[in-house]
């Protein structure tokens, strides 16, 4: 099962080193949400080792900037 957000959410989503693998319902990689804030940022336990220009390290808590990310945890409560 694949998945689909805005055309706005992936054009804001211009760094992706993934090639927008979150989309294809394969939860590879993914980090998991603890709290969602906003359309703009959530709480993550950063879970994939890879780096990532959407993540965020705050003192000791990882942030996700991703639109993408944060719209799949929106709509699809992923």
């Amino acid at each position: 099962m694949g998945y689909s957000v805005s055309e706005e959410a992936l054009k804001r989503t211009n760094k992706c080193a993934k090639n927008f693998s979150c989309l294809s319902g394969k939860m590879v990689g993914l980090c998991e949400v603890e709290r969602f804030f906003s359309l703009q940022i959530v709480l993550v336990n950063k879970v994939n080792k890879d780096s990532c220009d959407y993540a965020r390290l705050v003192d000791d808590y990882w942030f996700c900037t991703c639109p993408v990310r944060a719209e799949l945890n929106k709509r699809y409560g992923i």
